[in-house]
């Protein structure tokens, strides 16, 4: 994963959120997080398997596959345009 640019991966499950320990701008008002599909506005930000990210089953291992695809999507694209500005 390094060799990809990936550094870290944080995968947490329970039975109530507890978003207390990220100290990120990416809450709402009421505590959760604000993404659109699991990104956030905060580069680097994103959120996977929680309810609703996408469909009925992106809180489940149904459909967590279909949104980790769409989240590696993401971030694949902006890394690239991130180096086409650097090059």
């Amino acid at each position: 994963m390094a060799k990809k640019g990936i550094t870290s991966v944080l995968w947490c499950i329970g039975f109530r959120p507890d978003y207390s320990w990220i100290d990120l701008d990416v809450f709402d008002d009421h505590g959760r997080p604000v993404f659109h599909r699991g990104v956030c506005n905060m580069p680097g930000a994103y959120f996977l398997g929680l309810g609703w990210l996408n469909t009925w089953g992106s809180g489940r291992f149904l459909a967590v596959g279909e949104d980790a695809d769409y989240l590696a999507g993401c971030i694949a694209a902006k890394r690239q345009v991130a180096q086409k500005m650097v090059s």
